[in-house]
């Protein structure tokens, strides 16, 4: 669990998810098949950040938004082949790079990570709009209830950029 306080969205935030992703025992291990024989590698679409507080945030949270959200989304993207290797803010063209991408608005991004929504249960009814292999998702659909968990916890500490 994280021991401070983070805004989201923020690079402070992002390195901690991915800290965390790669202190995970329960996603490390169901991490070990993905990627294998396939492009595991997946990239994370906010849609519609809130910019209206950003003269709230600290300066170096101004900077990362400004540099990093493109016509109102930011852009997410973590390497992954048996491991989450790296992360880094990407431009949109970075999408085509990754083999799985999840597309979803500010406010169901938040709901995901405060619980109120299983991520699992909206991949599978579909209200989660998603490129990738799919078949290949169903059967590693065990890494995504992993990494909410993570994200749960960790955000159990955030502050959203809309609540400030």
């Amino acid at each position: 669990m994280a021991d401070k306080e983070y805004l989201f969205p923020s690079r402070e935030f992002s390195e901690e998810f991915f800290r965390l992703c790669q202190a995970s025992e329960g996603l490390s291990k169901v991490l070990k098949p993905w990627g294998t024989n396939f492009n595991g590698d997946m990239c994370f679409v906010f849609q519609e950040i809130p910019l209206d507080n950003i003269d709230k945030c600290p300066e170096n949270v101004q900077a990362y938004l400004k540099e990093n959200v493109h016509d109102g989304s930011l852009y997410l993207y973590y390497e992954c082949n048996g491991a989450m290797n790296s992360w880094t803010p990407a431009p949109p063209e970075k999408e085509n790079d990754a083999g799985y991408v999840y597309f979803g608005t500010f406010p169901f991004w938040k709901e995901i990570f405060a619980n109120e929504k299983e991520f699992v249960k909206e991949v599978l009814s579909g209200r989660v709009r998603i490129k990738g292999d799919m078949a290949m998702l169903m059967r590693n659909i065990k890494l995504i209830p992993e990494m909410q968990k993570v994200v749960v916890d960790l955000s159990a500490n955030a502050t959203f950029i809309d609540d400030l």
